[in-house]
């Protein structure tokens, strides 16, 4: 195991969403929704710098593939 891999980077239980804004991932009481019970397992054992690496990774194939998004700030 590497040292980012001993700081979990998926920590629900620090997590808090934006007060009024719908959370897909976590209900307003703080627990993960059903649905997202394996992705939060697999990502607890990560550190930072592996779930950058593997963002960086999709990020590459969605682009390589012609697949692009846009987002919009308020």
């Amino acid at each position: 195991m590497t040292a980012t891999q001993t700081r979990p980077v998926a920590d629900v239980d620090r997590y808090r969403g934006s007060p009024g804004v719908y959370d897909e991932m976590v209900a307003e009481d703080g627990r993960v929704r059903p649905a997202y019970h394996d992705i939060v397992a697999s990502l607890s054992p990560l550190g930072p710098d592996d779930v950058r690496e593997r963002v960086d990774r999709l990020a590459s194939a969605f682009s390589d593939g012609g697949v692009t998004t846009a987002t919009s700030r308020r």
